[in-house]
């Protein structure tokens, strides 16, 4: 499961696993968990973008074979594009 998808999945394990909340609360969470499942949805889809504008520019593909300017870039880029 990707990082950001963790907390989302542990409100809505805490709320199944522990004491009942009360209705009001237990709403409240369940429109933050879906806004959170938005926001990864979202991200995951710019972090596909930023992995296909990599591997089709000659020039960040030179910079990832740099020393030290080729860590930093490599840790900017999505998982898996650093490779392309």
């Amino acid at each position: 499961m990707n990082g950001r998808l963790r907390f989302p999945a542990a409100v809505t394990d805490m709320m199944v696993w522990t004491a009942p909340l009360p209705g009001s609360a237990k709403a409240a969470l369940q429109v933050l968990v879906q806004q959170l499942e938005a926001i990864g949805v979202s991200i995951a889809a710019l972090d596909q973008e930023i992995a296909r504008a990599h591997a089709q520019s000659p020039v960040s593909r030179l910079l990832v074979g740099i020393p030290e300017i080729g860590t930093s870039v490599k840790n900017h880029l999505p998982i898996g594009a650093s490779h392309i």
